[in-house]
């Protein structure tokens, strides 16, 4: 390793169909995984839930954030 490379000359890597797909849709969606990621979009909405706006073209647009915050209200008694 040299300069944060790795030279590979071959890996043959042994998956089922199911795994197989599931490694297809990974590598297809990689970027946009990514781009969620470097956003910190799983770091900031827990618990929460967050929107994305995809584009025609499968991109994402924007992204919504919805934290949930549970507010206590202690009254006297």
């Amino acid at each position: 390793m040299e300069n944060g490379t790795i030279n590979i000359s071959k890996l043959s890597i042994e998956l089922s169909d199911e795994d197989a797909e599931k490694f297809r849709l990974f590598v297809q969606y990689y970027g946009q995984f990514s781009h969620l990621l470097t956003t910190g979009v799983f770091e900031r909405v827990r618990p929460g839930k967050v929107v994305l706006h995809i584009d025609p073209a499968g991109q994402i647009g924007s992204i919504e954030l919805h934290p949930f915050i549970n507010i206590v209200i202690h009254s006297p008694l």
